[in-house]
């Protein structure tokens, strides 16, 4: 299992304690669905920089980045390889 596949599955399991009932679609469009409110992306955000110790810029929340659970995992991937090229 490479990076990005761990990534989506760690979201999988942050989404699963927010949302009641969520079921893994890597490509499923979380906002377009309903899944993904305001309020359980600010929950997310901060589960996601909790357990990656990352930090995600304002100019990346953004819909491209949230829309499905494939697009979170590349945003953990990025903000990880960000994080590694500062050291």
């Amino acid at each position: 299992m490479n990076a990005a596949d761990r990534h989506l599955v760690k979201i999988s399991e942050l989404l699963g304690n927010l949302i009641q009932d969520f079921e893994l679609d890597p490509d499923e469009d979380l906002l377009s669905s309903g899944k993904l409110t305001s309020l359980t992306s600010m929950n997310l955000i901060v589960a996601m920089e909790d357990s990656f110790g990352i930090t995600i810029p304002n100019n990346e929340l953004n819909r491209t980045n949230f829309t499905s659970l494939r697009s979170l995992a590349h945003l953990v991937h990025r903000m990880s390889n960000i994080g590694l090229d500062k050291n």
